[in-house]
């Protein structure tokens, strides 16, 4: 497990693309925010960087900057833009900084729509997340 500021350096590295090539910027954590968390936003979209799982694992999530964030997983997002680029399971055995650049290029090739401020895909990722919620709430 690395420490946060290590994390937050990988992510800030990782996914500089985002302010260089869509005018996003480093928005300061919350006093609720993950403290192995980098979040980006424009006046349309937000993206957060986070280590989870104890440091096992990185996650990328993407929402409207405006109103309520939708806290949408990257591999939702690969499902609806790359469905032949989804994440598996060789994926999330690479160490975390390892899974930083690759969801870095993964989110870079395949959403750059959502990156633009088009949120056109919402309904339709929000029906993949409802749809899993419903299955895993008959377990």
């Amino acid at each position: 497990m690395s420490s946060p500021s290590i994390f937050k350096d990988h992510a800030r590295k990782s996914f500089s693309f985002l302010i260089d090539s869509y005018g996003f910027q480093e928005q300061a954590l919350g006093k609720f925010d993950n403290n192995y968390s980098v979040n980006f936003i424009t006046s349309k979209t937000k993206v957060i960087v986070e280590g989870i799982n104890r440091g096992l694992n990185s996650r990328i999530a993407v929402g409207s900057s405006t109103g309520k964030f939708e806290n949408f997983d990257l591999g939702d997002v690969l499902t609806v833009f790359c469905p032949e680029r989804s994440l598996t399971d060789s994926d999330f055995e690479k160490n975390q900084i390892e899974q930083l650049s690759l969801m870095a290029n993964l989110l870079k090739e395949c959403a750059e729509q959502v990156l633009l401020g088009d949120h056109s895909s919402f309904p339709k990722l929000a029906k993949i997340v409802k749809k899993r919620a419903k299955k895993f709430s008959r377990l």
